[in-house]
């Protein structure tokens, strides 16, 4: 089961990536009446009520969206707090041209910086001085 959410009407909705498309399941619970994840993270609670979901036998058409017709956002909407780890493996670090750290490094960054996917990354003032291509979610210099 692969949970995503994805923009309708300016909102986070979620979904779940399904052969037959994206399920989008607040379209399904209102269409039966019962409550809507809309705009807020997904819980323990929530994820059991979506594979029971998923495991009913036949769930119309019309409730799959078609994946390249949407906006795939974060994978987490409004999250407290973002921590990153910056040259987790010895290849990294390699083809970043760093040393090998002898302990992980360990970094913040704000929900403000989060993108939807395939959106370009804004570098800032300080990165656009630089020429750099995106190749697969890695940054390359030119």
């Amino acid at each position: 089961m692969k949970i995503l959410y994805f923009l309708k009407n300016d909102k986070l909705s979620p979904g779940i990536l399904c052969e037959k498309g994206v399920l989008d399941i607040d379209f399904f619970q209102e269409f039966n009446g019962s409550p809507l994840f809309l705009n807020r993270s997904l819980n323990l609670d929530d994820l059991k009520l979506i594979k029971e979901l998923i495991a009913k036998e036949n769930i119309q058409p019309h409730f799959y969206l078609d994946e390249s017709k949407l906006i795939i956002a974060s994978c987490t909407p409004n999250p407290s707090k973002i921590i990153c780890i910056g040259l987790n493996y010895r290849k990294h670090a390699i083809e970043s041209n760093m040393a090998i750290p002898s302990v992980p490094v360990v970094f913040t960054k704000y929900n403000n910086t989060l993108i939807n996917y395939q959106q370009a990354v804004s570098l800032g003032k300080v990165g656009e001085q630089f020429d750099y291509e995106v190749e697969l979610g890695v940054v390359i210099g030119k």
